[in-house]
């Protein structure tokens, strides 16, 4: 059986109404059907979606240098609040990253060894998150006058944040590496749902009248997220 479609297709059956398809960031499709749908149904659909199955694949090709490099090597390119740096490796023994103009200089024993080095980069990103994002976290807590109990930097593998009704809100730490007004669109996001917890009409009006633009920093969310979260 054939199909026009060039890409690894990966298909799933299980218990479920209607067939879904996902373009993912390897440039394979992910396909999920329900148990009595035939193979060639499953093709014929796959091949109904060819264009937007191309204009998936032509963003991925086209923000394929926001993936985490792997391995890090002198000269990689790593994102920080959006901007791109080169990282540079320098072998001490006193343990430290700063920013250099255009540069990210990591400082560590063992630059050669990548299952100690990346590690070590990966507490950086997230001690900057943590101080990052609790800063805007203040200001955005004092603009909406709303009430926030704790804030926790996780690692999620497919979101941004969460609020809960204790009102913890939790943010990805990955999310260091988006430019900072997609940071406060995360966080006013989020405290938006300290007044409305749900996605209603009312929810998207509230982060409309924080952040009158948040469609845009959404749809950048949208396009470069997956890769960013592919930068652990």
């Amino acid at each position: 059986m054939t199909t026009q479609v060039l890409y690894p297709i990966h298909i799933t059956k299980e218990r479920r109404k209607h067939i879904q398809l996902r373009c993912c960031p390897d440039f394979s499709i992910e396909v999920k059907a329900p148990f009595r749908v035939s193979e060639k149904v499953i093709m014929d659909f796959v091949d109904s979606k060819k264009q937007w199955i191309e204009k998936h694949m032509r963003l991925y090709k086209q923000s394929q240098h926001m993936i985490f490099p792997k391995p890090l090597v002198f000269g990689s390119t790593l994102y920080y609040l959006g901007h791109p740096y080169q990282l540079t490796l320098m072998t001490t023994s006193d343990h430290r990253v700063f920013l250099d103009e255009d540069r990210l200089v990591v400082c560590f024993s063992d630059v050669l060894i990548q299952d100690k080095l990346a590690p070590f980069l990966m507490d950086w990103y997230k001690d900057m998150a943590f101080s990052i994002f609790t800063e805007r976290l203040a200001y955005w807590v004092d603009v909406m006058n709303v009430t926030v109990s704790d804030l926790k930097v996780k690692q999620f593998k497919a979101r941004w944040g969460s609020c809960s009704l204790k009102k913890i809100i939790s943010l990805n730490w990955i999310l260091v590496k988006a430019p900072l007004d997609v940071i406060d669109y995360v966080i006013v996001h989020e405290c938006c749902h300290l007044v409305h917890f749900d996605h209603s009409r009312q929810f998207w009006n509230l982060v409309n009248d924080y952040m009158p633009d948040y469609k845009e920093k959404k749809r950048w969310l949208k396009e470069y997220g997956v890769f960013l979260l592919q930068n652990h």
